[in-house]
C-alpha cells in the first residue's frame, strides 16, 4: 500500500552549461515547496517525526523517477522529481 508520494515543480538541471544539484534538504525538495504531495497514511509520517525518528523495521519499495515535462521549452534542461514510498513486505 502506497504510504508518501509527491512531485515537485519544474526543477532546472542546469546553470549556464553546469550541471545543477540537488539535496535532501534544499528547498526545492520540501514538501511544502512540492507541486503534489500525498500522504495517504499519516500516522506513518507522524510516528517517524514525533516518536521513533526512523523507519521502522521492514523492507519498503522506494521508487524515484525524473520526468522531463512536457513543455518543449522545458524538455531539455528541466526535469521533475517524483517519490513514492510503499508499505513494508514481510
Amino acid at each position: 500500500d502506497l504510504l508518501v508520494e509527491g512531485r515537485t515543480k519544474v526543477l532546472s538541471i542546469e546553470n549556464n552549461g553546469l550541471p545543477v544539484k540537488y539535496l535532501n534538504l534544499d528547498n526545492e525538495l520540501n514538501q511544502n515547496y512540492l507541486e503534489e504531495y500525498n500522504e495517504v497514511n499519516s500516522e506513518f509520517i507522524s510516528n517517524i517525526e514525533n516518536v521513533t525518528g526512523y523507519f521502522p523495521a521492514g523492507t519498503y519499495k522506494l521508487k524515484l523517477s525524473a520526468i522531463k515535462p512536457n513543455s518543449a521549452a522545458q524538455k531539455n534542461s528541466f526535469i521533475m522529481i517524483s517519490l513514492r514510498i510503499v508499505t513494508p513486505c514481510f
